[in-house]
């Protein structure tokens, strides 16, 4: 498996997390027009051309990307080109905590979220509240 890194905005992480990757189209310096979705093996940043503030991490099996590389003189970093259709039948995105490199599991994180009682939660709180204020009357 290689672990490979996807930067984008917030905006798009959440439909990337929730839907899955879309293919972008574009000519990428060539005659030609490309579509897919550019992965790198390292976090990339403005300075290589990623935008957005959110990193994404998948990994795919080798055999999987080995076709959709795009190989040019000079990067410090390899790059593929790779259908999103491909990715998405092999994978699911992380959110990557760069600071600490972290991954976030939103499928975990959606069904703790599903779990929780949120009206219990809020009525426990709101009985807490009026508990401190009577304690706090009381005191006076």
């Amino acid at each position: 498996m290689v672990k490979l890194y996807h930067r984008t905005t917030e905006a798009n992480a959440e439909q990337i997390v929730r839907d899955g990757f879309r293919d972008g189209v574009g000519s990428y310096g060539s005659t030609r027009e490309h579509s897919g979705v550019w992965l790198s093996d390292v976090p990339l940043d403005i300075n290589e051309g990623a935008q957005g503030d959110i990193l994404l991490e998948v990994e795919l099996p080798e055999q999987v990307i080995a076709d959709f590389e795009w190989i040019e003189d000079g990067k410090s970093y390899r790059e593929w080109l790779i259908p999103a259709q491909r990715i998405n039948a092999e994978t699911k995105a992380s959110i990557v905590d760069e600071d600490d490199g972290r991954k976030f599991d939103p499928d975990v994180f959606r069904d703790a979220l599903d779990k929780l009682d949120l009206d219990a939660l809020r009525r426990r709180s709101t009985r807490q509240d009026q508990q401190r204020r009577r304690h706090n009357d009381d005191e006076t």
